[in-house]
C-alpha cells in the first residue's frame, strides 16, 4: 500500500505551520511605502553684517513622516566666485561657515556645503517653516549661491483589516492544530 505523506501523523501541523509563517511574513513585511520629495529653494544673496536670508515654507502630508533632509549651496554666487567669513544658522542651529583665508574665502569657484539633517535634527522642520540666517564673521561681503532644502517623506503603512483578520484566522487554525492529538 502506497502511503500519502500528507496523511502521515504530525503533518497537517507541520503545513499548517508554514503557511502561518508564510502568511505572517507577506502580510507584515515592510509594503511599498509612497512618499514625497519636497524642494525648495532660496535665491542667490549679498549682504553684509548677519541677519535673515530667507524662509523656507513647505508642508509635510498628514499621513507622512520626514526620513531624510539636506540642506546645500555654495560660498560664492554669481556676482563673485567667494565670500567674506560667515557663519550660517538654520532656526538658530549652526549648519555651515566659512572662515577667513580658507578655500571659500579666496575662492577661484563657489565652494559647496552640505548639511545632511541627523534624526534628532529632523524636529527642527516639523513646524513646516525654517528661517536661514547668518552672521559675518569677517570684512567684506557674504555671498552666498542658492540655497536648497531636500525633505523626504514615507508615508505610513497600516495593514488592511482584511490582511490582519486573515492573519487571526491562520493563528486560530495553528492554535487548533497544536490541541489535536
Amino acid at each position: 500500500m502506497i502511503k500519502n505523506p500528507i496523511v502521515e501523523k504530525g503533518m497537517w501541523r507541520r503545513m499548517l505551520a508554514t503557511v502561518t509563517v508564510a502568511l505572517s511574513v507577506v502580510l507584515f513585511l515592510p509594503m511599498e511605502a509612497r512618499g514625497a520629495l519636497i524642494v525648495h529653494s532660496l535665491p542667490e544673496f549679498s549682504g553684509n553684517n548677519g541677519g535673515e536670508i530667507g524662509s523656507f515654507t513647505f508642508t509635510i502630508p498628514d499621513d507622512e513622516n520626514m526620513v531624510l533632509a539636506r540642506l546645500e549651496g555654495t560660498f560664492g554666487n554669481s556676482i563673485s566666485q567667494s565670500t567674506s567669513g560667515v557663519d550660517l544658522f538654520l532656526d538658530g542651529q549652526p549648519i555651515a561657515s566659512c572662515i577667513a583665508f580658507a578655500s571659500c574665502y579666496f575662492g577661484g569657484a563657489p565652494e559647496p556645503w552640505t548639511f545632511d539633517f541627523q534624526p534628532g535634527d529632523l524636529a527642527w522642520l516639523s513646524d513646516g517653516a525654517a528661517v536661514l540666517s547668518f552672521t559675518e564673521t569677517s570684512g567684506g561681503v557674504v555671498r552666498l549661491g542658492p540655497t536648497t532644502l531636500t525633505i523626504e517623506t514615507v508615508q505610513e503603512v497600516v495593514p488592511e483589516p482584511s490582511a490582519l483578520a486573515l492573519f487571526a484566522v491562520a493563528l486560530a487554525g495553528l492554535g487548533f492544530a497544536k490541541r489535536r492529538p
